[in-house]
């Protein structure tokens, strides 16, 4: 799972580098501290910064919400498998009480 992390930080690095690039010479689009406008590499590791910050929020979000499907999902089965027996007893300490008066008893003779 590290490795896969790991992985998706690089392709978020790349693929913000990218668009960074793209934007800010397509758009003219500029990262300001201050009065200052960040150029270079200050301004590709900005928005790196923000792409892997957003990156590593929708990965966290994503286990978060499948976690919360399976926690659910079992308490449902659980829930139907306890509701089940609860109503289901009766019946089933019934058939044990017929089937141990009828079978045969296989008692040794004299």
């Amino acid at each position: 799972m590290f490795k896969n992390l790991i992985i998706a930080v690089l392709v978020g690095i790349i693929l913000t580098w990218c668009f960074g690039e793209v934007i800010s010479d397509w758009g003219q689009v500029m990262v300001s501290v201050g009065d200052e406008h960040l150029t270079g590499m200050a301004g590709w590791f900005s928005f790196a910064v923000v792409g892997v910050i957003m990156l590593l929020l929708g990965f966290f979000l994503a286990i978060s919400m499948l976690s919360v499907l399976l926690f659910v999902g079992c308490v449902v089965i659980g829930s139907i498998i306890l509701a089940g027996a609860a109503s289901l007893w009766p019946v089933v300490l019934m058939a044990i009480v017929i089937i141990w008066l009828v079978k045969d008893r296989n008692e040794v003779s004299n």
